[in-house]
């Protein structure tokens, strides 16, 4: 596997773009602090700002158990930067230190969940909405099932916290599915994206994982102790609508 450059790595995602899909590069020189300036002055991307800023470590950390990105331990699938309207496109994380190794990330394609859905359970979920709760509490609804902006496939982003809610038309209320119609039909969903693996990557030092975030969830397979050795750093970058 090819050695990037921080300059390499940016051309590769510009020439990507909106077909990142989930790849794994390899670079021992990356400098994230100037890929941000590099995305930051593109034609092609935009940075975006999390939470931490347009840089967040992610270490383990005792203050707050509420932000699992602050933790080493188990991190169930989940989309994100859910708090925005449209949450950023692409997701890189880049390995510092892996720690004792045995804290893998995964990821699950919601396309190919979706489609593995009968017709019945696709029209019951498209019925639904999704309310991320985020770790101040506050409430962020969005279409349970959505279509991608860049090719329209159709697509789910979901968190570790959150609750299901229909999709209410006051003038025509026997179009909300029944509670248990839509439970069941949300469990088809779960089973199909536990189904949907695509990739388990177990973390070395210069490993660099770049991501589609709105057709992939993603999360950590952690033990109970926690690793304050481990060392991620992470950024999120959107394509410029031309």
């Amino acid at each position: 596997m090819k050695n990037l450059s921080t300059k390499d790595f940016y051309e590769f995602l510009c020439q990507q773009s909106k077909n990142i899909g989930v790849q794994v590069l390899k670079s021992n020189s990356l400098d994230l602090e100037l890929l941000i300036k590099l995305i930051g002055n593109s034609k092609k991307l935009n940075i975006v700002k999390s939470s931490d800023g347009y840089l967040s470590e992610v270490k383990h950390e005792n203050i707050n158990v509420t932000d699992r990105s602050k933790q080493t331990t188990n991190f169930s699938l989940h989309t994100d930067g859910a708090y925005y309207s449209l949450p950023p496109y692409g997701i890189v994380l880049a390995c510092y230190d892996p720690g004792l190794g045995d804290a893998p990330t995964y990821f699950s394609d919601t396309t190919a969940a979706i489609n593995k859905l009968s017709e019945q359970n696709l029209k019951t979920l498209l019925a639904l909405n999704y309310t991320y709760i985020a770790k101040d509490s506050t409430f962020y609804t969005r279409p349970l099932i959505e279509k991608h902006p860049f090719n329209n496939n159709l697509i789910t982003n979901l968190t570790s916290r959150g609750f299901l809610s229909p999709v209410v038309n006051p003038n025509n209320l026997q179009e909300i599915p029944e509670v248990f119609d839509y439970s069941q039909a949300f469990e088809m969903l779960r089973v199909a994206i536990s189904d949907s693996l695509v990739l388990e990557h177990y973390w070395e030092k210069g490993d660099i994982l770049v991501f589609d975030n709105y057709t992939y969830l993603h999360g950590r397979r952690g033990n109970e102790k926690p690793d304050y050795s481990r060392h991620l750093s992470r950024l999120w970058f959107n394509v410029k609508v031309s």
